[in-house]
């Protein structure tokens, strides 16, 4: 996974990026992008931007692997408790998405049993 920092008027220290590192690939690790293919960990990558607006900090992370882009903001005074907040708000994105690909697999292949089996077994029948 490939992550790279962006903060213009602040220098973040290498806790502050160890925390966001770590919370990343939690993320990653709980969506189950990385069962087993090591071809997909070198697609995902992740951009963080942090910028001080105004006395507060504001987070940006997007997320990309294959087939998807997601992005989660957030502003807040402490940026502890934003790196906390955006994982939070990205696993609840990822879960939302596993779960509608996981419904389109199973309707897939509902209509898959639906249309393409049962028809041609009653056709063959009829013929013989």
């Amino acid at each position: 996974m490939e992550i790279t920092f962006y903060s213009p008027h602040l220098e973040l220290s290498s806790p502050l990026k160890e925390k966001l590192n770590e919370a990343l690939e939690q993320v990653v690790q709980k969506a189950g992008f990385l069962e087993g293919e090591k071809e997909e960990e070198k697609d995902i990558q992740a951009k963080v931007s942090v910028e001080k607006e105004r006395g507060k900090f504001k987070l940006n992370l997007e997320l990309t692997f294959p087939g998807q882009v997601m992005m989660v903001a957030d502003k807040g005074d402490d940026l502890y408790l934003l790196i906390d907040a955006v994982k939070h708000k990205l696993e609840r994105e990822v879960h939302r998405y596993r779960k509608k690909q996981l419904k389109l697999e199973k309707k897939g292949s509902q209509i898959w049993k639906k249309w393409k089996i049962w028809p041609l077994k009653n056709f063959f029948k009829k013929v013989r």
